[in-house]
């Protein structure tokens, strides 16, 4: 998966979120919360996700297929947590994820702001390509 087609996720996951915020608030209002406000956000946040899914296989022409309906429901249920509990609690549950094979220069604290991480990766591409460019000039 490209970099831009990650951004787009997260950018869809985002407005999905903030959809299913603003027309849980209206149902609420409507039912005056006789309905409980967890469920109205999950069945809202899945159909939703399952609608936007479709419309984007109908537009590319993609066949859907069983894993796809299954990674829609999954980025709903996704959906449906962060509506919940908000940016802070996902920010907190995806800290206690362990990074892996990163290198430690640059994993960063959950609470670190884009710019340092962005500053982090463009320090590593800077250094690659310094070491780059010192190899080119030693096998001349």
């Amino acid at each position: 998966m490209s970099v831009a087609n990650m951004s787009m996720l997260v950018a869809i996951i985002g407005a999905l979120t903030v959809l299913t915020n603003l027309l849980t608030e209206v149902i609420k209002k409507a039912t005056w919360s006789k309905l409980p406000t967890n469920l109205v956000v999950v069945l809202l946040s899945e159909v939703l996700t399952l609608a936007s899914g479709a419309a984007y296989a109908q537009i590319n022409g993609v066949a859907v297929t069983w894993y796809m309906v299954v990674a829609t429901v999954i980025v709903g249920l996704l959906v449906a947590y962060s509506a919940m509990f908000g940016f802070d609690k996902l920010k907190e549950a995806l800290a206690q994820i362990t990074v892996g094979d990163l290198p430690k220069s640059l994993t960063v604290q959950a609470d670190a702001d884009v710019d340092s991480i962005a500053a982090a990766i463009a320090q590593k591409v800077q250094n690659a390509a310094v070491e780059g460019a010192v190899s080119n000039a030693e096998s001349k």
